[in-house]
C-alpha cells in the first residue's frame, strides 16, 4: 500500500493474506474506500478458516474457488478484518476476480461460477456477481446477481464497476 506524502508516493506497508498459499493470486484485484481495503484472490482454494498447508483433503477445500480479504486502516497500520468466500463454493468459481468497495458495500465477482441466483440451474462458467453490506461489523450477503440471459461460458462478472447506485 502506497501513501502520498507531498508530491511523492512512498511505500507504506505490504499486505499479505494470513493464510497465503502459492497460486492464490492475492491482489489480482484491489479496491479502497476510506479506511477499508478489499483484496481479491480468485485462485484461493480454502474456506474461511484457511489452512497452513495445501492439504486438498481439508474440509471446505475447493481448488480456485476464490476469496476476498478485507483490511482496515487505523491511521498507522492496515489490519486484517476478515476473509469472505462465496456462500456456495465450488472449484474454479474464481470468487474475488474483481472487487469494488463503495462505503459499506462490497461488490465482487465469480466469473467461473455455474449456478443461478437460487443456487440451481447449472450452466458452466456462466458467472455471477455478489453484493455484500457491512452491518454491525459483519459483512452480510445482500444479493447474488446473475445475467437474465445467462449461458455457459459467459463468465459474467469478469469486469464490473459500481458508482454507488449503478452496477455495470
Amino acid at each position: 500500500v502506497f501513501s502520498k506524502f507531498g508530491s511523492f508516493w512512498r511505500d507504506a506497508v505490504k499486505i499479505t493474506a494470513p493464510d497465503r498459499q502459492e497460486f492464490d493470486f492475492f491482489g489480482y484485484s484491489v479496491s479502497i474506500s476510506g479506511s477499508l481495503c478489499a483484496v481479491g484472490a480468485p485462485g484461493e482454494d480454502h474456506d474461511q478458516t484457511g489452512t497452513g498447508t495445501s492439504n486438498t483433503t481439508q474440509s471446505g477445500y475447493a481448488s480456485n474457488s476464490g476469496a476476498v480479504y478485507l483490511y482496515s486502516y487505523d491511521g498507522a497500520n492496515w489490519n486484517f478484518l476478515t476473509k469472505l468466500t462465496a456462500p456456495v463454493r465450488e472449484a474454479s468459481d474464481q470468487f474475488g476476480t474483481k472487487v469494488l468497495l463503495y462505503g459499506n458495500r462490497l461488490i465482487t465477482s465469480a466469473p467461473g461460477e455455474d449456478h443461478d441466483a437460487s443456487e440451481a440451474n447449472l450452466l458452466s462458467n456462466s458467472g455471477s456477481v455478489y453484493s455484500f453490506v457491512l452491518q454491525n461489523g459483519t459483512w452480510v450477503l445482500e444479493q447474488k446477481i446473475v445475467a437474465s440471459d445467462r449461458a455457459s461460458g459467459d463468465e459474467f462478472g469478469n469486469s464490473v464497476d459500481f458508482d454507488g447506485t449503478t452496477l455495470v
